[in-house]
């Protein structure tokens, strides 16, 4: 019986497509996209951030338009607005936005059908050396030193 459990899952997923992963540079944006792969009425896409405590609503698209929740107004803009396709855009990642966002197609009569992308964000590498005087063929060491957290 396991079979057309794992079969009707494995369907489902391909019915919203999304990225898996986006990798965002600090400070720069992310556009997480999503679409509705088959006809369906949906009635409303709500975009979720995926947290340790539960899932916390980011924003919302519907027939009466789009709403963006008071924690990431400012941050969070729709980039397509749709019941098929709904896009947003991450504005100005910080390390704080590295999560797991879910796209939630809430359809009429077969119910909720989502998908999942998850933002990487990198940060850029400052490399520095020093030069002390040279000789003309004479061997040296040259110390290098890398900063930056998951550097790209």
């Amino acid at each position: 019986m396991l079979w057309p459990y794992n079969y009707c899952n494995c369907l489902l997923s391909q019915v919203v497509r999304t990225q898996q992963v986006v990798t965002a540079t600090l400070g720069e944006d992310a556009v997480l996209n999503c679409e509705l792969m088959k006809p369906e009425d949906a009635r409303q896409v709500t975009w979720q951030k995926e947290t340790t405590r539960a899932n916390e609503n980011v924003a919302t698209y519907s027939k009466r338009g789009p709403y963006v929740n008071l924690p990431f107004q400012g941050k969070v803009e729709f980039e397509d607005e749709g019941l098929q396709n709904c896009s947003i855009v991450i504005r100005g990642v910080s390390r704080g936005d590295e999560s797991c966002y879910k796209c939630l197609f809430n359809t009429f009569p077969d119910g909720p059908i989502s998908g999942t992308t998850c933002l990487l964000v990198n940060v850029r590498c400052v490399a520095s050396m020093s030069f002390s005087d040279v000789t003309k063929n004479a061997s040296m060491v040259i110390p290098a030193s890398i900063t930056g957290e998951k550097c790209l």
